[in-house]
């Protein structure tokens, strides 16, 4: 009897930018050995959305550009609140993985209950607001497991806490440039983003900022589509 297969799980990445030399570089992790999903690669931090995601308050709201890529393409019973869970997915992963912490203190007299317990003791509530949606990709099929991935740039100056505090999950972790990260063992999907990035950077003219690419395969082929961004 063949194995059914994988369902398509929602995820979230920030490609965390510090921008204080030239080049700017990004943030990396080398995935571990015993790892079934991608071991021994080097990639952004993230992972995939969580239910409780969906529980906690940000200081902010996504910006209507972001909020309205993501949820281009979604069924009707996704709304803002979903787009809302997917980026802090991202912010909660990237703490995890790495103990850098994306948030700002609240204003306020501010209970925090309604943040992780991480954060709370930090008195930081996540920014929506510092990340700006780049790209979204969904794994092929024939891997062991498939994920929606959204990845999002963040600036190093709207963190705190330095890398290397993870949970284990990765076996290294460095600040690259994008041109040092062409050299280590990437999947295939990271050096596409890492064009889009470059784009991005770049500033205006560049490709990634038309729209928001969309990687997937359809009928055995490989595409490239771009969600449009809100103007404005």
């Amino acid at each position: 009897m063949q194995d059914a297969a994988p369902r398509i799980l929602d995820a979230a990445s920030i490609i965390l930018i510090d921008g204080s030399g030239s080049p700017a570089r990004i943030l990396m992790g080398l995935r571990q050995p015993n790892n079934i999903f991608l071991p021994n690669k080097w990639v952004f931090p993230g992972g995939r959305v969580e239910a409780s995601d969906s529980a906690i308050v940000g200081t902010d709201r996504l910006t209507p550009s972001d909020e309205a890529a993501l949820m281009h393409g979604m069924p009707q019973d996704r709304d803002s609140s979903w787009a809302v869970a997917v980026a802090l997915a991202a912010i909660r992963e990237l703490f995890e993985e790495t103990g850098v912490v994306l948030g700002v203190a609240p204003l306020g007299d501010d209970a925090l209950a309604d943040v992780w317990p991480e954060f709370r003791a930090r008195r930081v509530r996540p920014r929506l607001t510092s990340l700006t949606m780049i790209a979204r990709a969904i794994t092929p099929p024939g891997r062991p497991r498939r994920y929606d991935t959204r990845f999002f740039l963040a600036n190093r100056l709207d963190t705190s806490g330095e890398p290397g505090e993870g949970d284990g999950e990765f076996a290294d972790l460095r600040w690259v440039t994008i041109q040092e990260a062409r050299d280590l063992d990437l999947p295939s999907i990271t050096r596409l983003i890492l064009k889009d990035i470059e784009a991005h950077l770049n500033g205006p003219g560049g490709g990634a900022l038309n729209g928001v690419p969309f990687y997937y395969e359809q009928d055995g082929r490989f595409r490239r589509d771009l969600i449009p961004r809100l103007m404005g």
